[in-house]
């Protein structure tokens, strides 16, 4: 079963790959993305070399203006400052906010991004009553676009830290459980992101001498740690989709969602409702139109338990839609819901019973990853075929009541 799972999971991985460096490549040429791949490798001297290059040709060609200048300045110093040479940092991001704001604006959220950065390398130099008012100044920033979700967190958290530093531990609190309550909601009190910051909150209650609360919070983060590894998830509040509107502000709960279905097999007892999330979220978003065609009915095998490889198909579409911004039925579309599909059919084939057409298929991608894309076009030609004769805007999901009056007819079962 491992094995099955890691070879889909390598074809999944390659695929997203390739589809992320089509998606970027736009905006950014191959030192980039080696300059993005050295920084997750902490290999933060390297990095540094190639953002020099870039900057320099930048400048060789006259685009110190330009909004790809501004953003090198900054990442140029986030790898100086993991370095510790936060002299270089500090003057790398200051020069990233002077030139953003003389040449942009000051009052958006790229500007706070290079505040906050700057406030951040000033505190590795220890300068903190400087990193102090430009952490003050970002987090002012976004509270004025009545923000208070991720992107504010990283500025809550450098602030709290700042404080911390400089020996105001009451601000430090503040400004800590401000940045938890978002991540909480973000990511779940059981996410690493929560527990590992919950973490600094601890120490910060010790600084301000407020033991009690340090003891009890350390408790608590060694049952969410347990829990964790005992397989607890948590999952955002159900939601009644009303709207495209209503599905939009819940995109990133849908990634939750959709991550939770594929770390889980049916015997869960939180994946009916993820199911239900899922199908419902993707008939009322306009962020994607999931086409569910023969091949779509063919992974179910017909039957009303198969009915969660539609779920996984449906999953995969949506993924696709929302990590790269294209909702139109496409074959990469197509390829990944196939994918995730026969994925999530290996982990539960054990409970559906076996489906000859999702086990054809996995044999081909077994054999040849070139052979499998290739059945799969063949696959997609054919959906397509039906697209064109079918009114494909009313084959989304509030189309599966008639697929499950389709299954059941032909097992001849009526579903109470």
């Amino acid at each position: 079963m491992k094995k099955q799972i890691v070879i889909i999971g390598l074809f999944l991985l390659s695929s997203f790959t390739v589809m992320a460096q089509n998606s970027n490549s736009g905006g950014m040429n191959h030192n980039d993305s080696l300059a993005i791949d050295l920084y997750q490798n902490e290999q933060y001297d390297k990095a540094e070399e190639v953002l020099r290059n870039e900057i320099k040709r930048l400048d060789n060609a006259g685009a110190k203006q330009d909004s790809d200048y501004f953003f090198r300045l900054y990442f140029l110093a986030k790898c100086q400052g993991y370095q510790q040479k936060f002299d270089a940092a500090i003057v790398s991001a200051q020069k990233a906010v002077d030139l953003y704001g003389k040449n942009v604006r000051k009052t958006d959220e790229d500007y706070a991004l290079y505040l906050d950065n700057l406030a951040f390398q000033l505190s590795g130099a220890e300068k903190y009553d400087q990193a102090e008012t430009y952490g003050k100044e970002a987090l002012r920033l976004y509270e004025s676009f009545g923000k208070n979700d991720e992107d504010m967190s990283p500025v809550l958290l450098h602030l709290a830290e700042i404080y911390a530093c400089n020996n105001k531990p009451a601000e430090a609190i503040k400004y800590q459980l401000r940045a938890l309550n978002i991540l909480k909601k973000e990511y779940g009190e059981h996410s690493k992101e929560y527990t590992d910051e919950a973490a600094y909150l601890q120490d910060y209650y010790e600084r301000n001498g407020e033991n009690d609360k340090a003891k009890k919070l350390e408790e608590r983060i060694k049952l969410l740690i347990q829990e964790t590894e005992d397989g607890v998830v948590d999952l955002p509040p159900m939601v009644k989709f009303t709207s495209p509107a209503v599905a939009k502000d819940h995109e990133k709960d849908m990634l939750r969602y959709i991550d939770y279905l594929y770390g889980h097999t049916l015997q869960d007892s939180k994946i009916e409702n993820c199911a239900s999330y899922i199908m419902d979220w993707t008939a009322a978003s306009d962020a994607v139109k999931v086409f569910f065609g023969p091949v779509a009915e063919k992974l179910t095998g017909a039957s009303n338990a198969g009915l969660a490889y539609m779920v996984a198909y449906a999953a995969g579409c949506d993924e696709y839609a929302l990590k790269y911004g294209e909702g139109e039925p496409c074959f990469e579309m197509f390829m990944v819901g196939v994918a995730r599909a026969l994925d999530y059919y290996q982990a539960n084939k054990h409970l559906t019973g076996e489906i000859p057409f999702n086990e054809d298929l996995y044999k081909v991608l077994e054999k040849d990853e070139d052979k499998f894309q290739k059945k799969l076009r063949e696959l997609y030609d054919e959906e397509q075929k039906v697209m064109k004769n079918a009114q494909a805007n009313k084959m989304k999901v509030g189309e599966r009541i008639y697929f499950e009056e389709k299954t059941d007819k032909k097992s001849k079962k009526k579903k109470k």
